[in-house]
């Protein structure tokens, strides 16, 4: 994934700049700072966008290197780029502020989002959904255990975000077809959570209850059960004799 995406990174810029009649390559493009360059025509912009290009992708970055500017290829036609800052006064001891920006190079929007963010880890890419495309997910804080993700999805040629989970990493888990993510509840108790992402965002299906010490499990059905297909006593009866297994 790591090497994919850093040839789709350069592919793209290495595209854009070509289409502006700008031969520099992207190494040639970063040789000066970006602030040195005034953005006053479409092809010093482009330029200033080889320079952003040449910075890390976040995939490529090991964990304690969290909360670093880099950037990501999201499909073969848009760059987001992630740029951390100085947070004034937001109640988390070294928090930072985040702008997600997506720059696409198919005649789509620029968009621009904004994150409080106190977690170390990186920005992730991941098809929790199994549609074809990739979501975004974002770790905006960590905890003893979980961490809490921003999702993101892409809508029309553009991202939306899709709402917000808290557990180890949200994944597409192949057994009920949908977005799956587990938390640490405690010592001995987990909970399970599985979620349907379609247009509407995601939308919590049911969360799983475990207790490893009393060997019990219980279901809390969400506001998308009904419609899944999913049956409450099956998924209770693997449960349980999930724990018969440990």
């Amino acid at each position: 994934m790591m090497k994919l995406q850093q040839s789709l990174i350069v592919g793209l810029v290495a595209v854009s700049l070509v289409a502006c009649g700008v031969s520099d390559t992207v190494e040639e493009a970063a040789v000066a700072p970006v602030e040195s360059v005034e953005a006053t025509s479409e092809v010093e912009q482009e330029l200033i966008t080889a320079r952003v290009a040449a910075a890390p992708s976040c995939d490529s970055l090991a964990y304690d290197q969290g909360r670093t500017d880099c950037v990501l290829a999201l499909g073969e036609d848009m760059l987001v780029f992630f740029d951390y800052g100085p947070v004034e006064d937001d109640g988390f001891r070294g928090a930072s502020a985040l702008t997600i920006a997506v720059n696409p190079f198919d005649g789509g929007d620029y968009q621009t989002f904004e994150e409080t963010v106190s977690s170390s880890g990186n920005p992730e890419l991941a098809d929790v959904n199994n549609d074809g495309l990739l979501e975004l997910m974002v770790p905006t804080y960590l905890g003893n255990v979980n961490t809490n993700w921003s999702v993101y999805q892409q809508l029309d040629g553009a991202l939306d975000k899709a709402g917000e989970v808290s557990g180890l990493g949200l994944s597409y888990d192949d057994q009920s077809g949908l977005a799956a993510i587990s938390a640490r509840s405690s010592a001995v108790s987990w909970v399970i959570e599985r979620y349907r992402l379609d247009e509407a965002g995601l939308t919590l299906v049911y969360a799983l209850n475990t207790d490893m010490a009393e060997q019990t499990c219980s279901l809390d059905q969400g506001p998308a059960f009904a419609a899944s297909g999913l049956n409450a006593n099956d998924i209770l009866t693997r449960c349980e004799a999930g724990m018969g297994e440990e």
